[in-house]
């Protein structure tokens, strides 16, 4: 209870006779208070970020979690509603809308939403809020514990954009944890050549699909990623499908380690049955090759000299170490070798077909033929 006097008449010593007051009973907000201490207690020394809001919306107590998040300090906030000064300009409208209906629902709920810091920096944040009723059972308040989603929405976000890109590329990705060896990751190219489902693929491990590398072979042979005394490992081997068929492949294989993620495997597997069609080939031609006299060159498809036989070698002087990977024009042609002829040539090989053209070349000496 507190007395107010208004009117007060004292005696010649200063004695009261009497006054005119009022009385106003405090009993509700001093159990109001009560409930507030009580309330606050825990959230004042959690780590989560904690508003109290009353029943209309308003705040009447955030923590100094709170403050470390939104960089608000609490004498600024009280008595105000969190979207009048969390909410800018990228705060999706629906996301307002859906948080006010769950809080006239009455009931517990989980939100994420975007804020923003008191220096205008946006955050994401999921909100638990659990209503307290009064004896009557009416909502007279809300707990709000909020935690900072900003940087698991980002990778989230990353990790989404990297499958992905992943699925879009041609090769076989498979990714695989270091002490299990079970794949976390595969991807479209990945299933698409083992002809498992992604959920059957998700159970196996790299020595269930290549039978020529059992548990403890494969362990042995991943060790220097582990022990870091290689950077990666490229190999051929085979991968058997879920039908039996094997498919010969090429293997680049990296250990990722770092304090972020989990240690994991990356292989990067490119099937090569029509590469080792093409290898064959060569090697067939370059056995006929050896034997004559005549000049060989054989290149890719883009003129880039891939075998030249040893008669090459003789009449130029060019070995095939020196003229690999280039285009035989580079080594061959000089100053007197017709522009015309050179560019029949280059008209002949792009028809495909068989053509015969003579050319002057000229020979790692300088001498012409």
């Amino acid at each position: 209870m507190i007395a107010k006097g208004i009117i007060a008449s004292r005696t010649e010593n200063g004695e009261v006779e009497w006054f005119i007051g009022s009385h106003l009973d405090i009993t509700r907000r001093k159990i109001h208070e009560q409930e507030l201490d009580t309330l606050v207690l825990v959230p004042k020394n959690t780590l989560y970020p904690v508003l109290i809001n009353d029943k209309w919306g308003d705040i009447v107590f955030a923590n100094s979690s709170f403050h470390k998040m939104s960089g608000y300090n609490v004498e600024e906030i009280i008595g105000k509603k969190p979207g009048e000064f969390l909410h800018g300009p990228n705060t999706k409208e629906e996301d307002k809308i859906s948080f006010r209906k769950k809080i006239d629902s009455g009931k517990s709920f989980t939100q994420e939403i975007l804020n923003y810091t008191k220096s205008g920096k946006p955050y994401r944040v999921s909100c638990f809020v659990d209503p307290v009723y009064d004896k009557k059972g009416e909502v007279k308040r809300f707990i709000s514990i909020q935690t900072d989603v900003t940087q698991e929405r980002k990778n989230q976000e990353y990790l989404a954009t990297f499958k992905n890109t992943l699925d879009q590329t041609e090769d076989c990705v498979f990714i695989f944890d270091k002490d299990h060896l079970q794949f976390s990751y595969v991807n479209y190219g990945a299933i698409e050549m083992m002809e498992y489902t992604e959920e059957e693929l998700l159970q196996l491990h790299p020595y269930d699909i290549k039978p020529e590398f059992p548990e403890e072979k494969f362990r042995e042979f991943i060790k220097p990623l582990i022990n870091k005394k290689q950077a990666s490992l490229r190999f051929r081997t085979f991968h058997r499908t879920k039908s039996g068929k094997d498919i010969p492949i090429e293997v680049f294989l990296q250990f990722i380690f770092n304090e972020n993620v989990n240690p994991h495997f990356v292989a990067i597997v490119k099937d090569i049955t029509a590469q080792l069609e093409i290898e064959k080939k060569l090697e067939r031609l370059s056995l006929v090759a050896e034997k004559t006299t005549n000049l060989v060159v054989i290149t890719d498809d883009k003129g880039r000299i891939e075998y030249v036989n040893p008669a090459f070698e003789q009449k130029t002087g060019y070995k095939l170490a020196e003229v690999m990977g280039g285009k035989p024009g580079k080594f061959l042609h000089g100053k007197e070798t017709n522009p015309l002829h050179i560019k029949a040539n280059r008209a002949g090989l792009k028809t495909l077909k068989p053509f015969t053209q003579e050319i002057l070349n000229y020979a790692k000496s300088g001498e012409k033929y």
